[in-house]
């Protein structure tokens, strides 16, 4: 893809309150989507790690139906808001970072709607990278992100910017470490000439 090492994108996400940009049908159709395709990948005794959580609704979706979940996001107000939320007891902790966790594996790994927004194209095969890192073997990623069918595209919207990149920006370098796709869910078309859609990914690592 064409070199895109510009100012990150996620700066705007640190300060956040709200990640809910889109219309709420949308969110409806993830949830939804969650429902029907991970949590069947869920035990009792799994780990789920969820990188970029923002409130934590969809950490504490997923972590009913497993031992252990960990919700990381960049934005501390949105932490806040996702450890408020978190009933005492439960099986959730949060965290303020920027960074997944090193030297730990997950039988699901989640990333969702956070890779748009990192601009550098160095930045982004890294994070991809560590993210593969930590799937276990016989683990699940889950990514939902928008895609572009065409060239790279960079968005500027009303208070951010998203790069959307192609399926195989994404598919190569997880090839590479060794996550493979499994199942692909379109959830939503962007634009009206279908350049940019919004999918949902499940991806492996061989057991």
């Amino acid at each position: 893809m064409a070199g895109t090492e510009t100012t990150d994108g996620a700066s705007f996400w640190v300060d956040s309150t709200d990640t809910h940009k889109a219309d709420a049908g949308y969110y409806e159709r993830a949830a939804s989507a969650l429902r029907q395709l991970v949590v069947p990948r869920l035990t009792s005794n799994a780990r789920l790690l969820d990188f970029g959580c923002g409130n934590g609704e969809y950490t504490r979706l997923l972590a009913t139906h497993c031992r252990e979940a960990i919700g990381i996001d960049v934005s501390a107000p949105l932490i806040d808001e996702a450890r408020s939320s978190t009933p005492a007891g439960e099986n959730v902790r949060w965290a303020v970072d920027e960074r997944p966790p090193v030297g730990e594996t997950f039988d699901v790994v989640a990333c969702m709607g956070v890779l748009v927004c990192v601009l550098a194209d160095t930045q982004f095969r890294q994070l991809l990278e560590h993210l593969a890192q930590c799937v276990a073997p016989g683990g699940t990623m889950v990514l939902r992100e928008t895609l572009s069918w065409g060239e790279p595209q960079l968005v500027e919207h009303a208070d951010y910017v998203s790069l959307y990149r192609t399926p195989l920006d994404y598919l190569q370098p997880l090839a590479n470490a060794g996550i493979q796709l499994v199942h692909d869910e379109h959830l939503v078309t962007w634009s009206s000439d279908a350049e940019r859609s919004n999918h949902l990914w499940l991806l492996e690592r061989p057991a």
